[in-house]
C-alpha cells in the first residue's frame, strides 16, 4: 500500500482521489488501513490514474490480472 500512499500524496490527497473514483474519503482510509479490500474495478481505475505506478494486482490479489487485458 506504500505505492498507493505515495500516489495519493502526488495526486492531490485523499479527497481529490475519492472524488475521481466516486468513493468516500473514508473508503480510501479503510483501504490504506487494510480494513476493506480494494475492489477489482477500483484497483483498475487506480492503476489507470497512476499510469501504472500503482498496480492493480498489488491492490487486489483475488483477480488473475495476468489473464485480463487492461
Amino acid at each position: 500500500m506504500d505505492a498507493l500512499k505515495d500516489f495519493i500524496s502526488d495526486y492531490g490527497g485523499i479527497k481529490v482521489l475519492a472524488g475521481e473514483l466516486g468513493v468516500t474519503p473514508s473508503m480510501i482510509y479503510q483501504w490504506l488501513a487494510g480494513r476493506s479490500p480494494v475492489s477489482p474495478r477500483r484497483a483498475a481505475q487506480i492503476q489507470r490514474l497512476s499510469r501504472g505506478k500503482v498496480r492493480a494486482q498489488d491492490l487486489d490479489r483475488t483477480v488473475d490480472w495476468e489473464s485480463l487485458q487492461m
